[in-house]
């Protein structure tokens, strides 16, 4: 069974080259579609990473919501089938995947269950989407990005609604919704291929749904495969938070990727190396995956985003905070620590430096009882209150920065959700300290968050800790 990947990539990082080298290893052959949106110097990195079964390609620009994630996937794909024909099945991962199982496992897999794996449900009947637009993807247009011209979005969207518009769909096709990570034999695909090609009224309509990549392959593959021969599941794991947010995977949480049923998970923060090598080591000593348990979350994993019905409550309130940067006009500390850094160094030196704070600790870790505890005391949320930061933590951080009682001491550390760590660098309140563990190689958490800072312009004091114990912050 030859088997290739098409790897979607904006940004140059550890995490993405990481992945190319593990596809690479193990499966026949690899193409990476580079975002045009990133830049000729970020091309030019993946660039060298071509090898005899790995090719770079650049060929959309591609934004979330928009037609170019499905015009890179499908270019993509026939530039690797031109390139090796031979291929059996192309899977689609994107930059932030990563392989939690055996690779080597993957193919005796697909020999035993050749089928298509692919979400593929009804968009008018299922409720694959969670209190949002779903048969309205295909009803209304949208020419709007959301992300970019949200406003004329929501306008647009509002005047469809009210004037009752619906669009002259083309007929004869099952549409569908589902997530766009799939594997695909290679018949398959060249049926996608053609009919984006042949039926040019089938692409124009597709390019002003909403969020085509989880619409247009899956129409297709629906309407032109039997059910019989394919499985309406994905090979990669992907987890959402109640309001929709993907669930991002951290450092320490190897065994729990490693006891689902599935071949790949997305997305794993770019600063978890060590969540990388650990899920390497446990593929080593893994064991074949059979076809009953594809698609088997742990009650651990479904816990992860899930509140339960007493915080649903209050999530509304804490909505309104989302994001927001805060506007009390006092400065707090953030303390930027790799996880090699022990919690309580940090603390008795905060308290020493700031008496009148509060130290919170580390944030986006999770299961943090100490900001539990505090989150309980400050904002009354009662016991549920422990799983809060794990499910919405921009939420919640917003309400301790603009409600606690006293300015809060904060650490980062590599777990800690991305764009959280750029709104600390970016937040003009925030007064950040870099410690640093004095060692013979400096930790990888260390040099990121040392870029970040310079790129985005951002003063910051530097600690060291030599021998358990620290120079005191400056």
């Amino acid at each position: 069974m030859r088997i290739g990947v098409v790897i979607l990539v904006h940004e140059f990082n550890d995490a993405a080259c990481d992945l190319i080298s593990r596809v690479a290893q193990d499966l026949e052959a690899v193409a990476i579609h580079v975002d045009m949106g990133a830049g000729k110097k970020v091309f030019e990195q993946f660039k060298a990473l071509e090898s005899s079964n790995v090719t770079v390609v650049s060929k959309a620009k591609v934004a979330w919501g928009d037609w170019g994630m499905v015009s890179a996937t499908t270019e993509t794909v026939s530039h690797l089938l031109t390139l090796f024909p031979k291929l059996d099945y192309v899977g689609l991962l994107s930059g932030s995947c990563y392989p939690i199982r055996n690779l080597a496992f993957l193919d005796a897999f697909l020999e035993v269950n050749p089928l298509d794996y692919i979400e593929c449900h009804d968009i008018q009947y299922s409720n694959w989407v969670k209190g949002g637009l779903q048969m309205e993807r295909i009803k209304w247009w949208f020419p709007f990005n959301f992300k970019k011209n949200r406003n004329l979005f929501q306008a647009a969207a509002w005047v469809q609604k009210k004037l009752q518009i619906e669009r002259k769909r083309p007929k004869n096709f099952s549409y569908a919704i589902g997530s766009q990570w799939c594997f695909l034999r290679t018949s398959t695909w060249q049926i996608v291929l053609k009919e984006l090609a042949r039926d040019t009224e089938l692409a124009k309509f597709m390019k002003y749904v909403w969020v085509p990549d989880e619409i247009a392959i899956q129409t297709i593959v629906k309407t032109f495969v039997p059910s019989e021969e394919r499985c309406n599941v994905s090979l990669t794991l992907h987890q959402f938070m109640d309001h929709g947010r993907p669930v991002t995977f951290y450092n320490g949480q190897h065994q729990l990727l490693s006891e689902q049923g599935f071949f790949f998970a997305r997305k794993l923060s770019p600063m978890a190396a060590g969540l990388r090598r650990e899920l390497d080591v446990i593929g080593a000593r893994d064991t074949p995956l059979k076809f009953s348990h594809l698609g088997e979350r742990s009650a651990a994993m479904w816990a992860i985003g899930n509140a339960r019905k007493a915080r649903l409550k209050i999530f509304p309130k804490m909505y309104m905070h989302y994001g927001s940067d805060s506007q009390r006009g006092r400065c707090f500390q953030v303390v930027f620590a790799a996880t090699n850094v022990r919690n309580q160094i940090i603390a008795d030196e905060a308290a020493k430096k700031w008496r009148d704070s509060v130290f919170l600790g580390r944030i986006s870790a999770p299961g943090n009882s100490a900001i539990a505890a505090e989150i309980n005391r400050q904002l009354d949320m009662g016991e549920d209150a422990k799983h809060l930061i794990d499910s919405f933590p921009h939420c919640v951080l917003s309400m301790l920065l603009d409600k606690s009682d006293r300015p809060p001491v904060i650490v980062i550390d590599e777990r800690t959700e991305d764009s959280i760590v750029e709104r600390f660098i970016k937040d003009p309140y925030a007064q950040r300290i870099l410690v640093i563990q004095e060692g013979p190689v400096r930790s990888q958490f260390d040099v990121e968050i040392t870029e970040l800072l310079a790129k985005n312009g951002a003063h910051y004091d530097v600690s060291r800790v030599l021998d358990g114990k620290m120079v005191p912050f400056e």
